[in-house]
């Protein structure tokens, strides 16, 4: 499937933070000084959206772990930054309910208890020993350790990379294009020019725009029939309990 023509790609935006600094939009006659500060200046606009303190729904993605009879620890994907379900799900058809993820320490009082095996019942996230040669890794406990074969969902919270030949767009739609060609612009002008000025402020305000539409476009719509409707469908349920609101004699 073709991308939306008016997403901005990698090239894109170094061409245009290029351009910015002063050394042409043309990427292949950059030094290697200055191909550095672009790739610089990439890394830390792509942070100030994607941990700018909302949680963007495109980072929110559906993790799946298989299980292997006898294994109860699971090492998690190398993006993975925290769960953002407070369950895990069975596929579909399975007929098992959810696996709530509990305290860690929740799961090793139970194995200290018992060694019983059968249907994962509860789950916990522990980060795993860090020794300063990677970034933080996480791993999946299940308690009582898995009798069979089952895969496991759940959504989490993406840890994205940086852009590159493989990975040339950042994440998220073309909604967040102009967002991030701002963040770079901004970047620019705060750390490279040494002031705050409509760069910054362009970016801070399309910032609160895109944060407004992710929320909007991915909340739910509705919470469900909010009272007793016995008998009646959703729509006469609504029909016949719908008054009119006015305020200050409009409605």
């Amino acid at each position: 499937m073709p991308e939306s023509s008016l997403i901005l790609s990698r090239d894109d935006l170094y061409a245009e933070w290029g351009h910015r600094l002063g050394y042409g939009r043309t990427v292949e006659a950059w030094n290697t000084d200055q191909l550095e500060d672009v790739r610089a200046v990439a890394r830390t606009a792509l942070r100030k959206v994607y941990f700018c303190g909302h949680s963007w729904s495109y980072l929110r993605p559906l993790g799946t772990v298989t299980t292997v009879s006898g294994v109860a620890d699971y090492d998690l994907s190398d993006d993975f930054g925290g769960m953002t379900d407070p369950w895990l799900t069975f596929a579909e058809g399975i007929g098992y309910g959810r696996i709530p993820v509990v305290m860690e320490n929740v799961i090793r009082d139970r194995r200290a208890a018992t060694t019983s095996t059968g249907i994962p019942t509860r789950a916990a996230i522990r980060p795993k020993r860090n020794t300063g040669t990677a970034g933080t890794r996480w791993e999946l406990l299940l308690w009582p350790e898995p009798s069979g074969a089952w895969d496991l969902s759940f959504r989490y919270e993406l840890m994205p990379g940086a852009l590159t030949d493989e990975r040339p767009y950042p994440v998220g739609s073309a909604h967040l294009s102009e967002l991030f060609r701002l963040s770079g612009h901004a970047v620019i002008e705060k750390e490279y020019d040494h002031e705050e000025g409509p760069m910054v402020r362009d970016f801070e305000n399309e910032l609160a725009r895109a944060i407004q539409r992710d929320a909007s476009l991915h909340s739910p719509k509705t919470l469900g029939c909010m009272g007793p409707a016995q008998g009646l469908s959703h729509e006469d349920y609504y029909r016949s309990n719908t008054a009119l609101v006015t305020y200050g004699g409009f409605g």
